[in-house]
């Protein structure tokens, strides 16, 4: 899902750049038709593309559907980034709003086969966005990593769950302890 962000130029064409850039990740930073529309595409070619052989030379570019990555070095979408060849069985999307009860969303739930909720206790999840975002370099310290959490991720969580789909499987995430 993160290859469907909008991109940094489209961010600055958006009427509060500077707000979009800080909430980059939230719901509307992304392009949501254009994902829903790729899903469509990919559940139609799924359900009228029958199982290939395994991998045995060339596929024709019309057996291979691409779709765009995200570069988070670049901090942009890379289109045609990941490729899925005709002899994949599963194809696992993930993403924070698949299961969004917002317009230009839902329509998502009903494109797959199973519905899975990832339940994560949320300032478990503050923690180890705050680490990742140090981790990664995208803030100096730690405490910019909570500032950042709590300006952006936190409220996309909180979101998240008051607009929660209906999930067939909620799995609950455990920390390296098991708690």
């Amino acid at each position: 899902m993160d290859g469907f962000h909008l991109s940094r130029a489209a961010l600055d064409q958006l009427p509060n750049p500077r707000e979009a850039h800080i909430r980059r990740g939230a719901p509307w930073t992304f392009d949501a038709s254009r994902f829903v529309a790729f899903i469509s595409q990919l559940r139609t070619w799924a359900d009228e593309t029958p199982l290939a052989e395994p991998y045995s030379g060339t596929w024709l570019p019309a057996d291979v559907i691409h779709a765009p990555t995200f570069d988070h070095k670049a901090k942009d979408p890379v289109e045609n980034g990941i490729s899925i060849m005709p002899d994949i069985e599963i194809i696992i999307i993930e993403g924070n709003y698949l299961l969004l009860d917002d317009p230009g969303w839902r329509e998502l739930a009903g494109l797959v086969d199973y519905r899975v909720f990832v339940d994560s206790d949320p300032l478990e999840a503050r923690s180890r966005l705050a680490e990742r975002h140090l981790r990664a370099g995208i803030e100096k310290t730690l405490e910019d990593g909570y500032r950042r959490v709590d300006s952006n991720d936190f409220l996309n969580g909180v979101s998240i769950r008051n607009k929660l789909l209906s999930p067939d499987i909620v799995v609950k995430s455990m920390t390296e302890d098991g708690t």
